[in-house]
């Protein structure tokens, strides 16, 4: 059975996986100011430790709409994404 993606909600998808990103992020930031001080001495602070992963989840959140909009556009043309499932 095929169906098609036809619509995407912008600022719910948004909102998901610039979630997804902020959580993924603050880890990887933790490493990179675990060893940046090594690396790159004077680099560091708990602030910008903060604002790294909130403006990568914002970039992300900005990101996502635009994609889902172009998405939403290009699917009213040509059809949406088709996928089959099957019942297991």
């Amino acid at each position: 059975m095929k169906k098609q993606i036809v619509k995407v909600s912008l600022v719910q998808s948004a909102k998901v996986i610039a979630l997804m990103y902020l959580l993924l992020s603050v880890p990887i930031v933790g490493l990179m100011f675990t060893f940046a001080p090594v690396m790159m001495p004077g680099v560091g602070g708990a602030a910008l430790f903060l604002m790294v992963p909130l403006f990568y989840a914002l970039f992300c959140f900005i990101g996502i709409i635009i994609s889902g909009w172009l998405y939403n556009l290009s699917a009213r043309m040509v059809g949406g994404i088709e996928y089959t499932t099957a019942d297991v």
